[in-house]
């Protein structure tokens, strides 16, 4: 699951969009920093953070389990400029940039795999309201996941007899 949360860091962390600049200032794993915070959170906007929601798990046998993976990112930005039909239009399109970063949020999540892991899809995209003025969405996607940590590991043995001369 690791390997799983890094992966997706990294992938969000280097995309880049128009320009070559940075798709999101701050990618990290979701710990809270965008909650319970009176004043402004510990991230730079647009910030996209990471987390597993729920794993549910089904046997294999030889205790190896396949496990199904419920991951959210959360997309936040901080909108200043005015998005009402009399606003200019560079200012509209400035406080749209959020949907912007769902669509791309999508195009680089969706069907992305590794190692241990199936293709992510995504499952719910929903509007998060807050109270603190800062816009949020949430993505969910679905993996499923190999998990051979508690598999056994056997040793090789040597079994080819020695010839002593």
């Amino acid at each position: 699951m690791k390997q799983l949360l890094t992966d997706i860091q990294n992938r969000l962390a280097t995309a880049t969009h128009t320009g070559n600049s940075q798709l999101f200032a701050y990618v990290d794993l979701d710990w809270g920093q965008a909650d319970f915070y009176d004043g402004m959170p510990p991230v730079k906007f647009p910030c996209a953070l990471i987390d597993v929601q729920n794993a549910t798990y089904s046997n294999e046998g030889n205790l190896v389990q396949i496990g199904i993976i419920t991951v959210q990112v959360r997309i936040v930005d901080l909108i200043l400029s005015r998005t009402s039909a009399g606003a200019p239009a560079e200012q509209r399109e400035k406080a749209a940039r959020i949907l912007d970063l769902l669509r791309e949020t999508y195009r680089l999540l969706h069907g992305f795999s590794g190692n241990h892991y199936g293709p992510l899809i995504r499952q719910i995209t929903a509007r998060i309201r807050r109270r603190d003025g800062l816009h949020e969405y949430m993505i969910t996607f679905e993996t499923a996941l190999t998990d051979e940590t508690a598999k056994p590991q056997y040793q090789a043995i040597n079994l080819t007899p020695k010839i002593i001369i």
